[in-house]
């Protein structure tokens, strides 16, 4: 019989990297042998030999099992990569039948009234997703939630209309790994070439649509006084950081303009934005014919690629788009593109703003995402952005969603 100390020499000697029957038979080992791993996970110590051979392929959900059970990192358990110690996966939550309920009540209502058409079979894999997003985000934020109709109108517009169905299966796939603790690999295409792609997707149809329009409704054009001094203290700042000349001042997801129009009045600035919402785009025309800000100041693009040379601008400021990626860390994607994107377009010793909602994890469906400012500072400083100040605060006017009423702001200095 395979001792514990004999596995783990084999597992120095790199073995468990590419079977695994030797990484269950591993796990087993820590619980103390195979008939302990399956009952602890749940699974027959028959169908356990067949994993272990090889003869049966382990579906994912067991394979998280053994991984929670036998507490070692599902990603190395799938995939050899890394080390057995690391994430505890968590137990799915319960199921509760009254959400299901009310979101199921609230979808037949919204189907009503909803100009497309969707199959049995569509609706059951948007009711499931859903309802696995809302109990999820219950489970992490220690609420409970009530579908509204808005919401889950909402939640349609973002997943599309003419790509539905690829839609509901990237996302369907990215809440199985990243809510049971699958983390991202480096290098992994799912993430960049699909889920981070169908983010953006998704963003793009909940701001181009009716969803967007009621959006824009709500923000108006007015801004809040905590808004104003913001953006008051910034522009006070880089009139001191800057040494002659017009401020060159970018703005990633301008939304409407009001903000550009209140920097362009108020600072000795030249005022850009980068804009992808349809909605949003047609009302920055009607403020770019009114002459609130000059004309060609607006880029159609997307914070992942901003159409803009090396050291172009003296500020850049991303107030409430940030949220828009999803944060997986060290992988490079999303968030991590953004920040880059935002690092490389500043000049040396130029400032970048971010104000985006505060706190951890995530929403899946439609996707925003909550960061701390040590999210921030972490993720910043080896693209040589140093820290000048941050602020943790509550927005008076979150647009009705309670889910960004906490904000999170920090200011930095590009010094390398």
């Amino acid at each position: 019989m395979e001792t514990g100390h004999y596995k783990n020499m084999r597992m120095a000697a790199g073995e468990l990297a590419g079977d695994l029957g030797v990484r269950l038979e591993y796990c087993a080992d820590t619980l103390g042998g195979k008939r302990a791993l399956a009952d602890a996970a749940g699974i027959s110590e028959a169908q356990l030999f067949r994993y272990i051979r090889g003869d049966s392929k382990i579906p994912a959900e067991k394979a998280l099992d053994v991984a929670r059970v036998a507490k070692v990192d599902p990603s190395w358990l799938l995939s050899g990569a890394g080390k057995p110690e690391g994430i505890t996966v968590p137990r799915r939550p319960e199921f509760r039948p009254e959400l299901m309920a009310k979101l199921t009540q609230v979808f037949t209502e919204v189907m009503a009234d909803y100009p497309n058409r969707l199959s049995p079979y569509q609706r059951g894999k948007f009711l499931a997703l859903a309802y696995e997003s809302m109990r999820h985000e219950e489970m992490g934020r220690d609420v409970e939630i009530i579908p509204s109709r808005n919401e889950v109108f909402t939640m349609l517009e973002y997943l599309g209309r003419a790509s539905f169905d690829e839609m509901v299966n990237i996302h369907d796939q990215a809440y199985r790994r990243l809510a049971l603790g699958l983390m991202p690999e480096d290098g992994d295409p799912f993430w960049e070439m699909h889920f981070c792609n169908a983010v953006q997707q998704g963003q793009l149809n909940k701001y181009s649509g009716p969803a967007g329009e009621g959006f824009f409704r709500r923000v108006s054009n007015q801004m809040s006084e905590d808004s104003v001094n913001r953006l008051a203290l910034l522009i006070t700042e880089a009139s001191k950081n800057q040494r002659e000349g017009r401020i060159r001042w970018l703005d990633i997801g301008c939304g409407n303009g009001r903000e550009m129009e209140f920097v362009s009045r108020n600072a000795n600035a030249d005022c850009y934005g980068v804009e992808q919402s349809e909605v949003a785009l047609r009302e920055l025309a009607l403020r770019e014919k009114a002459g609130q800000f000059p004309a060609g100041r607006v880029a159609t693009g997307e914070m992942r690629m901003l159409p803009y040379p090396d050291a172009s601008f003296d500020v850049v400021y991303s107030r409430m788009s940030l949220f828009c990626q999803p944060y997986l860390p060290g992988s490079g994607h999303g968030v991590e593109t953004a920040m880059r994107e935002m690092a490389r377009t500043v000049k040396p010793g130029g400032l970048v703003s971010i104000v985006t909602a505060r706190g951890s994890g995530f929403c899946l469906l439609p996707y925003l995402q909550m960061m701390e400012a040590g999210d921030l500072i972490n993720m910043a400083a080896p693209l040589g952005l140093t820290p000048v100040r941050q602020r943790d605060f509550e927005s008076p006017r979150a647009s009705g969603n309670d889910r960004v009423r906490r904000q999170v702001e920090v200011l930095f200095k590009k010094t390398a």
